[in-house]
């Protein structure tokens, strides 16, 4: 459910609001009754008695056309969350004892996403030839969060901690910069998201084992040619810095994983049938 209003203050400025309600199921992997072996020592247990996420969701903004088609926008937001589906690592205890990892999934009771969005694209058409065919586009989000999550203390009763919304980066930015001249298009985008994070520990209540995923920024480039009406020729290329996928328990100095993925190069050939 949800419910938007609009109101133009000018023929180039608008403010927006919008309340909305939603719910969201933990996907399959999460609920399944079962548990999923990776070799001897690591497995996945899943949780069916996982509640749905449900939210209360304000955001507020204005947004402004600069020229013909260049667009600056803020947005603030505040999300009201209960039932939010985490992870924690179950090995070494219990029947788990022997493994090395044992990730399963609990509800947490409460939580709040508190935010600004900040958005601004600008074709340079101003420029003089060639030039004319740059634009560029950047935009970025600050926010904030807290989530409340319990259990038993050791001593027969059970304690709540804080910690981040699970997943929610603090800071989010990207940076585009493109160029299109007729037939050709083309786009070199920075991708930057700051450290969020992943899982709890064995001891959910223990801030120290929390594990976070390190700073990431990644270098995307695509490329476009429309052959005719009906024929376009693509290019893609993923992750052109290698940028690494680091995660470290409680500080940054105890690392828990490290990967390296390389780039990815996709071709293609897109035709449209009307």
């Amino acid at each position: 459910r949800s419910m938007h209003l609009r109101f133009d203050v000018d023929q180039a400025t608008s403010v927006r609001a919008a309340w909305s309600n939603s719910v969201v199921r933990a996907n399959f992997a999460q609920l399944a009754p079962g548990v999923s072996l990776d070799g001897d020592d690591e497995a996945t247990i899943g949780n069916p008695d996982l509640a749905p996420l449900r939210s209360h969701n304000l955001d507020l903004g204005v947004e402004r056309v600069i020229g013909n088609d260049g667009v600056m926008s803020a947005y603030v937001f505040n999300k009201e969350i209960r039932n939010f589906t985490y992870a924690t690592d179950l090995a070494g205890s219990g029947e788990w004892a022997d493994f090395s990892s044992a990730i399963s999934y609990a509800n947490g009771d409460k939580a709040r996403v508190r935010g600004i969005e900040l958005a601004w694209q600008q074709p340079l058409r101003m420029l003089p030839a060639p030039f004319d065919g740059l634009l560029v586009g950047i935009n970025g989000t600050l926010s904030t969060s807290r989530a409340n999550i319990d259990s038993a203390d050791g001593d027969g009763g059970r304690a709540t901690r804080s910690i981040r919304m699970p997943g929610q980066s603090n800071r989010i930015g990207n940076l585009m910069l493109g160029y299109e001249a007729g037939p050709f298009s083309a786009r070199l985008a920075m991708n930057y998201k700051s450290p969020y994070l992943l899982e709890l520990g064995e001891d959910v209540l223990d801030a120290t084992q929390d594990r976070y995923v390190d700073t990431q920024k990644q270098l995307d480039f695509s490329m476009s040619y429309k052959i005719d009406k009906r024929w376009q020729l693509t290019f893609d290329a993923s992750n052109l810095n290698n940028e690494k996928y680091y995660v470290y328990m409680g500080d940054k100095s105890r690392n828990a994983q490290f990967e390296q993925y390389g780039r990815t190069y996709k071709i293609g050939l897109k035709a449209s049938i009307f």
